[in-house]
């Protein structure tokens, strides 16, 4: 159940977040009938959507953006920025071409600046 309640906290962390700095959040999940599943979706300001995978494990490996890419290959229309995995690594790190490693301390920065 670990890594369901630290889902639940990085939703429940990002929806304060954005709250204090009264901006009223746009925040998503995907579950589609193919079996996508997408952890968290921002809607940003500038519209544009903000894919986020969350782990609770200090070594992301690439395949854990898998359910980013497949979002980008399924809705190539849509306004898609640069995805996330947030977990307990200790630095930024770009895992793969279209999805970042990003702490919790990164990520509450990344939304306090782009949100």
């Amino acid at each position: 159940m670990a890594g369901a309640l630290f889902e639940n906290f990085c939703v429940q962390e990002t929806l304060k977040t954005l709250l204090f700095q009264g901006y009223q959040p746009k925040l998503y999940y995907l579950r589609s009938y193919n079996n996508l599943e997408v952890d968290l979706l921002i809607e940003g300001k500038n519209l544009k959507l903000h894919p986020c995978e969350v782990k609770m494990t200090k070594t992301p490996k690439p395949q854990m953006a898998d359910p980013i890419h497949r979002f980008k290959a399924l809705f190539p229309k849509l306004p898609v920025g640069e995805g996330r995995i947030l977990c307990l690594a200790e630095n930024d790190l770009q895992l793969t071409r279209e999805a970042k490693v990003q702490p919790l301390s990164s990520y509450w920065s990344w939304m306090k600046a782009n949100l």
